[in-house]
């Protein structure tokens, strides 16, 4: 038991250090998070994706967004 404790808490510490490397992890400010708390709250995992997004690469185009069906499913299943 404690082995397997051991090991995943050793897996889940390497994917935390490589998505830091590859960027995928950093500071946000209080109300970048507060805005991505609030779309999963409302929209789900999946809706929350285009959120993050935005908050991320506000000044790039968006080529696309859910529709309001889809980003609503989630909360629905």
């Amino acid at each position: 038991m404690l082995r397997r404790l051991a090991t995943r808490i050793g897996d889940e510490g390497w994917s935390v250090l490589q998505m830091g490397r590859a960027g995928l992890l950093r500071p946000l400010s209080p109300l970048q998070l507060a805005t991505i708390l609030r779309a999963l709250h409302d929209d789900g995992e999946l809706g929350t994706v285009v959120t993050l997004a935005a908050v991320r690469h506000g000044d790039a185009v968006g080529l696309s967004e859910l529709p309001p069906f889809l980003r609503r499913l989630p909360n629905q299943v």
